[in-house]
């Protein structure tokens, strides 16, 4: 339960992460790529507010079928770390979908959390021209927590429903 809500926490607190899927077609088919991106924890139950943009090779390999996860580390922004490898991290494995672009009510949920964390974002909300963009969630399905050094903190799978 611990590592639960550590997970958890690591979510909010953080807001950029590796988008990771895999070449679904061309000379790199079968190899995984991993990318940061920028996300917003929006929801109680853990799911990630994502703004997609068409442009992507994440967003290309996720179009085509690839499986998607997400891995978040722990980054410090007042002191460095002793070690990364002291720093937790977790890997979440699950599935997006589109927040439908007729749900007003959901999209301006969606764009003013999204904001908060991301104000720059602005120049790439969806109808804004730059890219085709849309918000999306990344449901958690799975979680792979490493709580640092591991006689130190827990490594291992952490059940959905206690994440959640």
């Amino acid at each position: 339960e611990e590592a639960a809500v550590k997970a958890r926490r690591l979510v909010r607190d953080q807001s950029i992460g590796d988008l990771n899927t895999i070449y679904q077609r061309g000379d790199h088919k079968g190899s995984p790529i991993g990318l940061p991106e920028y996300y917003a924890d929006c929801d109680k139950n853990g799911s990630l507010t994502l703004l997609l943009l068409g442009v992507g090779v994440n967003y290309d390999n996720w179009q085509a079928g690839s499986p998607v996860s997400f891995s978040i580390k722990y980054t410090r922004t007042f002191l460095p770390p002793i070690s990364p490898a002291s720093e937790p991290r977790v890997s979440l494995q699950g599935s997006i979908t589109y927040i439908p672009k007729d749900d007003d009510a959901a999209i301006n949920k969606a764009k003013l959390c999204f904001l908060r964390r991301h104000p720059d974002a602005k120049l790439w909300l969806p109808g804004n021209g730059f890219h085709n963009s849309s918000f999306a969630k990344f449901d958690v399905e799975s979680v792979y927590w490493i709580g640092g050094f591991g006689h130190k903190a827990y490594i291992g799978d952490i059940p959905a429903d206690l994440y959640h």
